[in-house]
């Protein structure tokens, strides 16, 4: 029988399933009954070419052993086809790694069916490939995409994730020990120590770095400043930062007391003492800083004349490491007191009282009257009425021979003369000396007086002055007009006997103290032309705060040391010759100005604080040299002015 067989079309299958068996139709159909009662049917079965990738399809079906032996068979074949299996991958969700680390070896997933199930077919779940992600390695979260993970019999459903790149922990510490010097500029920038140390490569190929810097605390004094974290910053860390301290350290700064820093006897102290700094006070630092100070020098106490040390007293800043170097400060002897007029006058009786006249004197000057009468202790002397004259001291030899001195600041109207008074109308001789540059307050420093039987020598009896410069008078006075020759290391003001009526001497000698406070003068001793009973007194004339040089007064010595020293320079040898210089007792001088006996009042002495001293000098006519007595003088600098018609010569001299 001719029959035809038809395979139906669409025939297929999900990829991993069973095939399923393939149909077909027939004419006649499939159960048909013929006239001879058989009814259609077939043996065998549809086959088709052989495969179970989705690629291959679609695979031809075959008449394979569909068969009747009873039939002709026209067949008619199609094709049958795989379609692609559903699976869903899904990324792992988080999937991460820690900066600078390397990526993992593959971003992982899960699918359904699982990766691996066995399906129907005999097949297993597999995929090639891989997924991959964003780029990036800068800490992060970066989408997990598909990338190259695929099975051509699949049908993938991909869902996605996200791949984080979480910070990499590292660790900053400051490092110790830093620090810097007051006033200089801080270091840039502030180190520190990283692990992984800066520069290591990690394994993403990235080299550990930082942006930004350390920093400190604010501050420019001396101390520990905290160096904080400040902008050190890396996106991709987290840091864990350690501190330290940056110190900051003294400056050494050298501070020097001025030399040559002076004051007058009795002035007020500076208000500062000066000193130079290096670096100097007013430099700006590094730092913008200025060199100061606070508080000031102070010096060792006291206040006669000498030298203190100029201490560093509160001086300080506390930023600096001071190396302080101490000078002396000096307080300078006043100006000693200078006679500038001396004027006498003798007489005798009631009628011819002691008249002497004023010398000339001005406001503030001192005047000092010696006044010598018979009779001694039966004599009552006085001083003018109300006019300001105070008693300095009597003395008198029994009823043969007295002396008093007075003294007296002059106002701005003084009388042209003066009388005093004495009882039992005596004879008397009086002496009146104009004084300047004492001290107006307290012009009598020290006085001594002393009597004794018929010599041809009166001795006037020590004193001890405490100050500097005093003026020494020293009064002598006999029973007769004898005529003095005065004491060693004076200088003769007046000697004016009262030769009219026979009696009495006066005498009065001058001369400064030792140039050292608190050291006795010793006695004076002066030499009368007559044997007989005498007094004789020492007065010390106190100097002045304010040194006043008078018109008609010789040249006096300032009260500055600079000025006391004239100059550095020495003579040339040609115009001032000194020997032995070094001086052990005496010195001789010699330049050619010098041709006559000069004035003892031309000739001053000084030590390096500008104290003055006694010039007790001898006049050698034959070589026209004076010789001046060294001996009271302890060792030392001096330095000699001599002053005559030309100009002034200085010479420095040592003292052994």
């Amino acid at each position: 029988l001719a029959v035809t067989v038809t395979t139906n079309a669409n025939q297929k299958k999900v990829y991993g399933t069973v095939d399923s068996v393939f149909t077909f139709v027939s004419s006649p159909t499939v159960g048909t009954v013929l006239e001879n009662q058989d009814t259609i049917q077939f043996i065998g079965a549809l086959s088709r070419l052989p495969g179970e990738a989705v690629l291959g399809s679609p695979y031809t079906i075959q008449q394979s052993s569909l068969a009747n032996s009873n039939y002709t068979i026209a067949f008619s074949g199609e094709n049958f086809s795989i379609t692609p299996l559903e699976v869903n991958v899904t990324a792992d969700p988080s999937q991460t790694k820690v900066y600078g680390a390397e990526n993992p070896t593959a971003y992982s997933y899960t699918s359904i069916p699982a990766e691996g199930d066995v399906l129907a077919n005999g097949e297993a779940i597999s995929l090639t490939g891989a997924l991959s992600r964003i780029n990036g390695e800068n800490i992060g979260s970066y989408a997990i995409a598909q990338g190259t993970l695929d099975n051509t019999n699949y049908t993938i459903t991909y869902a996605g994730a996200n791949f984080g790149i979480t910070p990499l922990a590292v660790s900053v510490t400051a490092k110790p020990y830093q620090t810097k010097v007051y006033g200089s500029a801080n270091p840039t920038p502030y180190s520190y120590i990283s692990m992984p140390p800066e520069g290591d490569v990690l394994a993403n190929g990235e080299a550990i770095s930082f942006t930004g810097a350390l920093s400190r605390a604010v501050g420019e004094n001396v101390g520990n400043y905290t160096i904080g974290k400040g902008t050190l910053h890396k996106a991709n860390y987290t840091i864990t930062y350690s501190g330290e301290n940056f110190s900051i350290t003294p400056l050494e700064v050298r501070v020097s007391a001025d030399p040559d820093q002076t004051k007058v006897y009795g002035a007020a102290d500076p208000l500062v003492y000066t000193y130079t700094s290096n670096p100097a006070v007013g430099t700006v630092l590094s730092n913008a800083q200025v060199i100061n100070f606070a508080g000031v020098l102070i010096r060792e106490l006291g206040e006669e004349t000498g030298s203190y040390t100029i201490l560093q007293g509160s001086l300080n800043n506390g930023n600096y490491s001071i190396n302080y170097q101490e000078a002396d400060f000096y307080i300078n002897c006043l100006d000693a007191p200078e006679i500038l007029n001396s004027l006498t006058a003798t007489g005798s009786g009631s009628s011819n009282p002691p008249v002497i006249s004023n010398p000339g004197s001005e406001k503030g000057d001192l005047l000092i009257v010696g006044l010598m009468y018979e009779k001694g202790a039966s004599t009552s002397p006085s001083a003018p009425v109300s006019s300001g004259w105070k008693k300095i001291r009597s003395d008198n030899q029994g009823n043969n021979v007295g002396m008093i001195t007075y003294y007296k600041i002059a106002g701005s109207n003084e009388p042209s003369s003066y009388q005093f008074g004495l009882s039992s109308s005596p004879k008397w001789s009086i002496g009146i000396s104009l004084i300047t540059r004492a001290d107006t307050l307290n012009p009598i420093d020290a006085h001594n007086g002393d009597f004794g039987n018929k010599s041809n020598f009166a001795v006037a009896p020590s004193i001890t002055p405490t100050v500097c410069n005093t003026l020494v008078m020293a009064f002598f006075s006999n029973k007769r007009d004898a005529y003095w020759t005065p004491p060693n290391g004076t200088v003769e003001v007046y000697d004016r006997p009262n030769s009219q009526n026979g009696l009495t001497s006066n005498m009065m000698a001058r001369y400064l103290a030792p140039p050292d406070n608190g050291v006795s003068t010793g006695s004076k001793s002066a030499e009368a032309t007559i044997s007989e009973v005498w007094v004789a007194q020492q007065i010390a004339i106190r100097p002045g705060a304010i040194g006043k040089n008078r018109s008609g007064a010789s040249s006096a010595r300032t009260s500055s040391q600079s000025e006391v020293q004239l100059s550095d320079e020495q003579p040339s040898k040609e115009s001032f010759s000194a020997y032995p210089n070094p001086i052990v007792d005496r010195l001789s001088i010699q330049f050619p100005e010098l041709t006559k006996e000069p004035s003892l009042s031309s000739i001053s002495i000084f030590d390096q604080i500008g104290r003055s001293y006694p010039v007790n000098a001898i006049w050698h006519s034959k070589n026209a040299s004076l010789e001046i007595d060294f001996s009271i003088m302890t060792k030392g600098l001096y330095i000699i002015r001599v002053s005559t018609s030309t100009g002034v010569q200085a010479l420095k001299v040592q003292k052994e």
